[in-house]
């Protein structure tokens, strides 16, 4: 900050202070024009002095109205400078960035597709494991399927067999009973009792028919069961085998 020294023009008389000697040679009168003289003077000096520091306060002050309209000029222009320059710098990054994400997305849309190519092979190959074991699973349910079927002809064969023997057992004798049936009249109280006691195998027949049938089909259902837990199974660890290849792909 610059402040003027000579905002105000004052005069301060000189007070001179002589010795007596000195009044006694020149007398009071002497004395008092010499100091008058004297204040005229520095009256004079002081004058001219402000003038000229009011003169010099003036350039002083122009001169750094000037320096300070150059520096603001020349900031103005760095800053004109500066700015088109980070437009430019701004520019270039904008199209390398640019160039640079086209790069990233091509490299990216190549790795997707080289991505679904193996994923679209993996699928490929999981789908005929799958398919073949399917056709072994196939395959394997049919040839038990066929083994239960002749298991089960077996038995009905051999229930049949039992059968026809029980009711050769029953016709020997009836035969047995068509020869005595003859003497009837005479045996008629023989007959009765007979007829109970076929009537009581026949009842046992009936019961062991029936328990014969309960335990054929027990071993049907058995035999059902069985297969159906065969099949889960069998279903149940060719899953597993599945996604256990699934999950090594």
């Amino acid at each position: 900050m610059v402040v003027n020294l000579c905002e105000e023009n004052r005069k301060v008389p000189i007070t001179a202070n002589f010795s007596k000697d000195f009044y006694d040679r020149l007398g009071h009168e002497v004395t008092e024009e010499l100091v008058d003289w004297f204040n005229r003077a520095d009256d004079v000096y002081r004058t001219e002095l402000y003038r000229i520091n009011d003169l010099n306060f003036a350039k002083f002050e122009a001169k750094v109205d000037q320096k300070f309209a150059q520096s603001e000029a020349r900031v103005k222009g760095w800053i004109g400078a500066l700015e088109v320059k980070m437009e430019r710098r701004f520019a270039e990054a904008r199209v390398e960035t640019e160039t640079r994400f086209q790069e990233e997305r091509a490299y990216t849309d190549a790795r997707f597709a080289e991505a679904k190519v193996d994923m679209d092979a993996r699928f490929q190959e999981a789908r005929a494991y799958m398919d073949a074991r399917f056709a072994e699973a196939k395959v394997d349910m049919d040839t038990r399927f066929q083994e239960e079927r002749a298991y089960t002809d077996a038995r009905f064969a051999e229930f049949k067999r039992e059968n026809d023997e029980q009711f050769a057992k029953i016709d020997k004798r009836f035969d047995e009973i068509d020869k005595r049936f003859a003497g009837i009249d005479k045996r008629f109280a023989g007959i009765d009792k007979r007829f109970g006691e076929i009537e009581v195998q026949l009842a046992k027949i009936d019961t062991k028919w029936e328990q014969r049938f309960g335990e054929l089909k027990t071993d049907i259902e058995k035999c059902r069961s069985d297969l159906i837990k065969l099949m889960l199974g069998t279903w149940s660890i060719t899953f597993l085998g599945l996604l256990g290849a699934m999950i090594a792909f």
